[in-house]
């Protein structure tokens, strides 16, 4: 297994490794309806997930230039791969900038996660003193299936009356299937 990345040029030197691969697989991931998760590991490993993060969370703190020129390449050897890839990076440069302390702490502590969410809710929320409680699910797409942390978007009662509705992202573990 090679080495975590310590930088953009190192996943700039793995890139076309990885557009050939995808390229060589897209019949396989159509088929399967997913990347196959020996792929999405490889991925992770050259920092495709984590491109728009910071170097102290253990991103490659690439730019958004640099990012659409990775995905880019990825998504013309394969549109999946291109899609899962950006999907993650949009998801982790989010969390890093505005989840909670403690849940970016435990997301970015994982070299490998990878959060996946949805704006096409199918729930029903009920705030309780302690939290929230969610019943239904989301709408997805193929990049649930390479996630460690699934989740998304939940309207809640606006904290005034007459104010805007809260909008929040809700994310738990998950763990992939094979």
């Amino acid at each position: 297994m090679p080495a975590k990345p310590t930088s953009i040029s190192d996943l700039w030197s793995a890139l076309p490794d990885l557009a050939a691969e995808a390229r060589t697989r897209s019949l396989e991931f159509e088929e399967r309806r997913k990347l196959a998760p020996n792929f999405v590991d490889k991925l992770s490993r050259a920092g495709v997930f984590k491109i728009l993060v910071p170097g102290d969370a253990g991103g490659l703190a690439g730019s958004l230039p640099q990012w659409l020129e990775i995905i880019m390449t990825l998504a013309e050897a394969d549109a999946s791969t291109g899609w899962v890839s950006a999907h993650g990076n949009i998801c982790a440069g989010l969390i890093y900038a505005s989840a909670e302390p403690r849940f970016r702490d435990e997301f970015f502590a994982d070299p490998n996660a990878y959060a996946a969410w949805s704006n096409l809710p199918r729930v029903k929320v009920r705030e309780l003193d302690n939290g929230i409680r969610i019943a239904g699910s989301w709408g997805f797409e193929s990049a649930c299936t390479a996630a460690t942390f699934v989740g998304g978007m939940v309207i809640l009662s606006p904290l005034v009356d007459e104010g805007p509705p809260r909008m929040l992202v809700t994310l738990a573990p998950w763990m992939r299937r094979q």
